[in-house]
Order: structure tokens, then C-alpha cells, then sequence
């Protein structure tokens, strides 16, 4: 379905002798050059001193039933809870 810029209605109906037993698993709204997303939703770490749209990072769940989630970036808390260390390089490797 193509859809115009401005406001578009979409609607989902059926007739009046229909039962009306609709399943709509998932909708997604894209370019039509884009594939369909499999990724669901999405996570920030904080929210602190932000203002504006807050970039996030790929969601956690998937509609393939896997995610890969790359915390590479992420800092380690030490075992006492009070020090945070950048990771150890790998080299991309797990």
C-alpha cells in the first residue's frame, strides 16, 4: 500500500456476513525500499541530561527468535560495585 505524505487512514474491516476472526500478528510502516524489520523494539541506557530525540540501540527481541546483542562497548563493573573499566580488545572475537 502506498501511502502519501501528510495523514493516510488505514483501515482493517469486513463485511457485515464475515465472522470477523482477524489475527494481525505485526505491522510495519517502511520505505518500500526497506525490508521488513525483524528487530522489536529498541533500548537507551539512560535518559540523563537528554533533550531532544535520544538515539537507541537495536531491540532485544526478534520475530526470528535470535538477537545478537554487542555490548563490546559497554563498560564492567568491578566486583565491589564502585569502578567501572573499559572491556579488554578482542578484536571482534567472542
Amino acid at each position: 500500500m502506498h501511502l502519501t505524505a501528510g495523514s493516510d487512514v488505514l483501515a482493517l474491516g469486513c463485511s457485515s456476513g464475515d465472522s470477523c476472526n482477524v489475527n494481525i500478528d505485526s505491522l510495519a510502516v517502511t520505505l518500500t525500499t526497506a525490508r521488513y524489520p525483524t528487530g522489536l523494539g529498541s533500548w537507551r541506557r539512560s535518559l540523563d541530561g537528554q533533550s531532544g530525540p535520544a538515539p537507541t540501540a537495536p531491540g532485544l527481541l526478534s520475530r526470528a527468535g535470535r538477537q545478537l546483542l554487542d555490548d563490546t562497548g559497554t563498560p564492567l563493573l568491578s566486583a565491589d560495585g564502585e569502578t567501572l573499566t573499559q572491556r579488554p580488545q578482542h578484536g571482534h572475537q567472542p
